[in-house]
């Protein structure tokens, strides 16, 4: 029989177990991505649900250890904002036209330092 002690700690983890499985299939099925394309797509997919899985840890961080949770806040915020940049990037990468300028990714650095530091310091 299912308790509810064990369906409150693994139902939470479908996201995290989910997001893992979906990095391990990409990584198992590299040597199929010959184009230099296809391996930037396939490393900013695997980078994603591996920021993901991160995230939904954290949360799951902040659930049951809050305590812990108070050290890896601006790790927590970090990969958050990491997360929307390769996505953003990934479908950028998907949908760029032929000649278009390259990814800049020095305005998107700015995000990923000014954000967490002025969170970290109002907390």
């Amino acid at each position: 029989m299912i308790t509810k002690e064990f369906l409150q700690y693994t139902g939470f983890c479908a996201p995290i177990i989910s997001s893992l499985g979906c990095a391990i299939m990409l990584v198992l099925f590299r040597h199929t991505h010959a184009k230099s394309e296809e391996g930037t797509l396939h490393r900013l997919l695997v980078s994603y649900f591996l920021l993901v899985s991160l995230g939904w840890i954290c949360s799951l961080v902040y659930v049951y250890l809050p305590l812990l949770y108070v050290r890896i806040n601006v790790l927590f915020y970090l990969i958050v904002f990491w997360s929307q940049v390769v996505f953003y990037q990934f479908i950028y990468t998907l949908t760029r036209l032929p000649g278009e300028k390259p990814f800049s990714r020095i305005h998107l650095s700015l995000i990923h330092i000014s954000e967490p530091t002025r969170l970290a310091l109002i907390s």
